[in-house]
């Protein structure tokens, strides 16, 4: 818990496959990270994956008191990186699909490289947590647990930046998964539904775009 004040922005960053919610004071799931009123917020942090370590940076600053400016949208034709918003939001919603198969009982990973790179893609396929590699592919594999999603759904486009060589989108998510699995191994939860702004960084490789990264 913390006590903010209205106009403030709580930022965080964390490389780990958690869940973050922000409660504000009168106990209502907050949307974004502008804070609307004075008073006593909740952070909670929930592990998809049972009990696990994991770091999270979280800073809690006072937005500028000028106007906020209009978000950026596609970069002109003439623009050196030619992603534009509606091809970020399609390789967006596109890994959402490619999550089901991978993360899935099927374990069906094929895809994941035409669509990430990156940290995204070591998470996913590379990383070593507790002894066991293979990022999260892995660790459900060699646990017997799955996860199954009833919907992921990209509410709205909360922004874009085409700049630099690795532009980025944030979209708000409502999405509903459980992960299956034994008990013993921190799987078999209850369903989970969670709401929260989620920023996609890309890089291109040759002449496509992939997902670099996501906060």
């Amino acid at each position: 818990t913390f006590t903010g004040k209205s106009g403030q922005n709580l930022s965080y960053n964390t490389d780990d496959d958690i869940c973050v919610w922000l409660y504000s004071p009168d106990n209502q799931i907050l949307q974004g990270t502008k804070l609307p009123e004075d008073g006593k917020y909740l952070l909670q942090i929930a592990a998809p994956k049972g009990s696990k370590t994991f770091k999270i940076d979280i800073s809690l600053g006072t937005l500028a008191s000028s106007p906020t400016p209009t978000p950026r949208l596609s970069p002109s034709p003439s623009s050196s990186h030619d992603l534009t918003q509606d091809e970020a939001a399609k390789l967006v919603k596109r890994w959402y699909e490619v999550k089901r198969q991978a993360f899935g009982s099927s374990f069906d990973d094929s895809l994941v490289k035409q669509y990430a790179t990156g940290q995204l893609y070591s998470n996913a396929l590379e990383k070593c947590n507790d002894g066991i590699c293979g990022g999260t592919v892995g660790w459900l594999r060699s646990k017997g647990c799955y996860y199954t999603y009833d919907f992921s759904n990209i509410n709205r486009i909360v922004s874009f930046d085409p700049s630099g060589s690795s532009p980025s989108i944030t979209v708000n998510v409502t999405e509903q998964l459980t992960l299956h699995g034994p008990r013993s191994a921190g799987c078999g939860t209850p369903t989970q539904t969670y709401q929260k702004n989620v920023t996609y960084w890309f890089k291109k490789e040759s002449e496509n775009w992939k997902i670099s990264n996501r906060n």
